[in-house]
């Protein structure tokens, strides 16, 4: 009997020492349950565990079946058996290609569970292959994404699959194929935020999805939404309040405790890009504030990324540095990074040499410059962009390697950070180049001041901060010795808030100016009193330093 059992249980791992470990504590099992002490009297078991990459040794996606979803019709790959289909027969060395071929043929397994690496894949070759294999990869995906597909190929007609995974597809791009193309197609039954639990070894915020290999069934699905974290590292993660509270609420559609609630959502919402899952109500107030707008960000303003150096370490300093080389101020320009932009103001930039013209933006560099950045010359000749250096794209050796046309057309520019914890945004008035880290938010050349400022007072505002959260990607948060990601404090969970989600920000018909104007000025008022402002104007006395600490 323990024997049938080991062999209705199979795994792969692309980790050799996993797949021994699991050997081990799966033998340690069978003999358990056979009543035996010694392993020296162990019968010979066998264990169906294989070393091997499960996204490689599949069939590419060319043919499959196709099932109804609705009104349309959707093509599923799913090869009845990859010996059909052109699939990979390499192996490296510490994998059994016959065993992978017989344990990852597709379709013949009621159920499939998988906890697949939270990684992008760096390596172009595999990368290629994998796209090959799954339709779903878009992007610069994570595994996640490949891993959806490929354990719902794995399942009979009817079979259970069951991941947990990063929950980066949910409001990332490379996860919009997946959601509004994949998911129409097979059974999705659960959906349960696990972002709040603690999980030994996790730091990256997590998602279970629970489905079945067969066409959409009821027109709602089970969904547990996250409230709140938990609130202290538990003595037994199994027993973690958030753990414990979607254990007790799963099957009670309508409960809400102080971490989640439970409910049947329509099937629909899961199907749009990108997910919003909170709880208490927070999806709903979502939907209300998109409802009730007038416009979106895409249509009053556009956003884009200001420049690229690829080489920030050769074209900033400070302004001082450059002086003492021979550097005119025409030459310099404020060098905003995502992180010192921060509370309406742009703390404390470096200065950037700008090898370029400011109205044509052709390269134009002064002999001291070029003098300056001449035993860089190779190392500037070779910046790759795209897989193309700096030589090969046509770009002079020492102009920057991206630089956008409608950052530098008008003065005004509202800048922010991509990575932070609240929303900042600041209103710069020129003579300031931007960061990939900064991007920049561009109003039409008309536009005035007060224009700009209106906007910011709605970007900063703590509703458009909510919005922003409900749609952009948590990219988490501090961990613990265990390595284990801490919810105890939510302010320190970074949130990566892209141009994209930007764009459809939902726009109400008035504007906070007066409010905006008040913090701007405040801002402003605040920077003149900061020390580096005070040493700036001449050397800092005690009286003076006390005087702008006061103010």
């Amino acid at each position: 009997l323990v024997q049938r059992t080991l062999d209705s249980v199979h795994g792969v791992d692309v980790n050799p020492f996993a797949i021994a470990i699991a050997r081990f504590r799966l033998l340690l099992a069978a003999m358990r349950a056979c009543g035996i002490e010694r392993l020296a009297d162990a019968p010979a078991f066998r264990l169906n565990l294989v070393c091997g990459d499960s996204l490689l040794h599949a069939p590419l996606a060319a043919g499959g079946k196709k099932y109804t979803a609705g009104q349309q019709e959707l093509d599923f790959a799913l090869a009845s058996d990859p010996a059909d289909s052109d699939e990979c027969d390499h192996a490296y060395r510490s994998e059994n290609l016959p065993e992978l071929k017989r344990l990852l043929r597709g379709g013949q397994y009621h159920a499939v569970v998988a906890n697949p690496p939270y990684i992008i894949v760096r390596d172009a070759t595999l990368n290629r292959a994998y796209r090959q294999r799954y339709r779903t990869c878009a992007g610069k995906y994570s595994l996640s994404v490949p891993f959806l597909e490929r354990i719902f190929r794995l399942a009979v007609g009817g079979g259970y699959t069951g991941q947990i995974t990063s929950n980066s597809f949910m409001k990332r791009e490379f996860g919009k194929k997946l959601i509004e193309v994949f998911f129409p197609c097979v059974d999705l039954t659960h959906v349960i935020d696990t972002a709040g639990a603690y999980i030994p070894g996790h730091g990256t915020p997590t998602v279970i999805l629970f489905g079945r290999y067969r066409p959409p069934m009821a027109s709602t699905l089970r969904t547990v939404m996250g409230i709140r974290g938990e609130p202290a590292t538990p003595e037994v993660p199994a027993r973690g309040l958030v753990w414990s509270a979607i254990i007790a609420q799963l099957d009670q559609p309508g409960s809400q405790s102080e971490f989640v609630s439970v409910g049947d959502s329509p099937r629909e919402m899961f199907h749009k890009h990108p997910w919003s899952i909170g709880g208490g109500g927070a999806a709903e107030l979502k939907e209300q504030l998109e409802e009730g707008r007038s416009q979106v960000l895409l249509d009053v303003a556009d956003t884009a990324i200001g420049l690229v150096t690829l080489e920030d370490d050769a074209f900033a300093a400070t302004r001082a540095d450059w002086l003492r080389r021979g550097i005119t101020s025409d030459e310099h320009a404020r060098f905003v990074e995502g992180d010192r932009v921060r509370d309406w103001e742009i703390n404390d930039p470096p200065t950037a040499l700008f090898p370029h013209d400011w109205k044509s933006r052709k390269p134009k560099l002064s002999e001291a410059g070029q003098r300056l950045l001449w035993p860089l010359k190779t190392n500037l000749s070779n910046r790759l962009w795209f897989r193309k250096t700096q030589v090969e794209r046509g770009l002079t050796w020492y102009e920057y390697g991206m630089l956008s046309g409608p950052v530098t057309s008008t003065p005004l520019s509202i800048a922010y950070g991509e990575i932070a914890t609240h929303n900042h945004f600041v209103l710069d008035r020129g003579g300031s180049v931007f960061n990939r880290t900064a991007p920049v938010i561009k109003l039409p050349h008309n536009a005035s001041e007060d224009d700009h400022l209106a906007l910011v007072g709605l970007l900063n505002s703590s509703t458009g901060c909510f919005w922003m959260k409900q749609v952009c990607h948590n990219k988490g948060s501090t961990v613990d010795q265990h390595g284990a990601r801490q919810r105890t404090a939510p302010f320190e969970d970074f949130f990566a808030f892209n141009g994209t989600k930007l764009q459809q920000f939902p726009l109400p018909a008035d504007r906070p100016l007066l409010t905006a104007r008040l913090l701007d000025n405040l801002a402003t008022r605040a920077r003149d009193f900061q020390p580096a402002s005070i040493a700036s104007r001449g050397a800092p006395t005690r009286a003076a330093l006390a005087t702008a600490q006061s103010a």
